[in-house]
């Protein structure tokens, strides 16, 4: 797991079921799945993630770098009997790195659900020596592993430029849904009624992701203020910026509930019983899952114009996109809100088709499994 993540912030955070369906997936088809954690108490989750094997934390360092060094020791057999080693990020790869030195045969993968960028770190607040470090980490994962996994071919090309790794090594597997659980919406959203009056509907607007600034939920709330709409604003996640958008949806006298952290398994009724999701970051890698969900269960929605999203959205195709500022979003709510009927059906059609046929759990499944067995049927 990433380094320093445990099951049980999975679970607080609403992920679990997302990733243990992924991963039971492998079960299903015959393979064995252990997984590494920094939880020293996620044995408790056994039964949630049965048939996998949950691999605790162990022994008496309580340092996260350190214990990454020295994990694979305490499951040395674990290690011994695996031909696969894959970070779910790439913070945490060290694990892999150490596991290939007690096992010389396993196949090493290095996954990034967003590649950490130069500007992302930045963004983390690392500069200086804490910068080049985590810069180095990063160029060392990707120059001794046996394969890397990447989300975008963005993100892929620029692992190519920045890191001088091998385009062969590299493959492109995007993020996934479950298209059973996040199912269709046939309902239609009807915004003919959302007009400014006595008789207007009021407008139900989603918001899922970190409280973080720059997923620009602030921005939304300003642009959403001089909107003749009545608004009902649910914002699912948490985060330290939480204060800052309790206070800045008063002074914009917007309705807005902050639900917490949701299961994953819950958020089919979050996006069935809402009119729109709105995702308008400043910025971002990887491929945004919110997206993809409101993608999967016909909830239509406006996301920013950022390289991260162009690369599967098109505007008033599958999606609405618009530029991620106040008077663009302020833009964009009124296209969507005065779309055709028939066009806002026919985007919602192609977005959940976009699903099926290039985003489904199952078909990444697969995709993955294919990488697995090139590299077991190469020679060492």
């Amino acid at each position: 797991m990433t380094l320093g993540v445990s099951l049980k912030q999975w679970h607080t955070s609403g992920q679990a079921a997302r990733e243990s369906n992924i991963y039971k997936r492998f079960c299903s088809k015959g393979h064995h799945v252990s997984m590494l954690t920094y939880g020293k108490d996620d044995l408790e989750h056994t039964k949630y993630w049965s048939p996998i094997t949950i691999l605790p934390w162990a022994g008496r360092i309580n340092h996260f770098i350190k214990y990454a060094f020295v994990a694979p020791f305490y499951y040395w057999g674990v290690f011994r009997k695996a031909n696969i080693v894959k970070s779910n990020q790439s913070p945490g790869s060290l694990v892999g790195l150490v596991g290939k030195i007690i096992n010389p045969g396993l196949k090493w993968i290095v996954r990034c659900g967003w590649v950490r960028t130069k500007n992302a770190l930045i963004a983390e607040g690392k500069i200086g020596w804490l910068l080049k470090r985590a810069l180095f980490a990063e160029w060392l994962a990707f120059k001794t592993c046996d394969a890397i996994i990447v989300t975008t071919q963005s993100d892929a090309d620029y692992v190519v430029s920045s890191y001088n790794i091998k385009p062969a090594k590299i493959t492109v597997i995007p993020n996934s849904v479950d298209t059973e659980l996040l199912y269709y919406k046939q309902e239609l959203p009807d915004f003919s009624g959302t007009n400014s009056g006595a008789n207007s509907r009021t407008i139900k607007l989603l918001l899922v992701g970190r409280l973080a600034e720059m997923k620009n939920f602030h921005l939304v709330f300003e642009a959403l203020h001089k909107l003749p709409n009545t608004f009902e604003i649910d914002a699912i996640g948490s985060g330290s910026y939480k204060s800052t958008l309790e206070s800045c949806a008063k002074r914009m006298e917007l309705n807005v509930r902050f639900l917490g952290n949701i299961p994953n398994d819950e958020m089919t009724h979050q996006y069935h019983t809402h009119d729109l999701v709105l995702m308008t970051e400043a910025w971002g890698s990887g491929m945004p899952k919110v997206i993809l969900e409101a993608m999967a269960t016909g909830t239509p929605f406006l996301s920013s114009n950022i390289r991260s999203v162009r690369q599967f959205v098109k505007d008033c195709v599958n999606g609405f996109i618009c530029e991620p500022n106040i008077e663009a979003i302020r833009a964009g709510m009124k296209r969507v809100l005065n779309s055709d009927k028939a066009k806002l059906n026919q985007i919602r059609q192609s977005a959940r088709q976009d699903i099926e046929n290039f985003y489904s759990m199952d078909a990444c499944v697969e995709s993955e499994l294919e990488l697995f067995h090139s590299l077991l049927s190469k020679k060492q």
